[in-house]
């Protein structure tokens, strides 16, 4: 699958949705939304805007979870311990240290996600 993400998760999210291709649609917007939910992170950051911050890291590390990205899921709960300590210092290390785990995992991503855009819109395959 993808290098950063746990397939086992993958699986059992599309057993929980009882449908693979809704979990499978699932990372796939995941992936797609990851630079975005990253720059908003950066922003508030550096913005040292502690409200914007934790809801944009809450975010991020929550959809991490339910793709299997643990790697990106661990580096924003980091992030969410220095952001509640209001400690934006360090937060912004742990800022650039996620950027580093999410352009890997975007690098990863890039075949799985042409491959899936090549499908077109969202319908079940037989």
């Amino acid at each position: 699958m993808i290098d950063g993400v746990n397939p086992q998760v993958i699986q059992d999210l599309g057993r929980e949705l009882n449908s693979p291709h809704a979990a499978l649609r699932f990372l796939t917007d995941f992936l797609a939304m990851l630079p975005q939910r990253f720059t908003r992170i950066q922003s508030a950051v550096a913005a040292q805007d502690s409200e914007d911050a934790m809801d944009a890291v809450l975010s991020l590390k929550i959809t991490a979870a339910m793709t299997g990205a643990s790697e990106t899921e661990a580096g924003c709960l980091a992030l969410q311990a220095s952001i509640k300590n209001e400690d934006f210092a360090v937060a912004q290390i742990q800022t650039r240290q996620l950027g580093d785990i999410v352009a890997r995992l975007n690098q990863a991503a890039q075949p799985f996600s042409r491959a899936q855009g090549s499908f077109g819109p969202c319908a079940e395959r037989r």
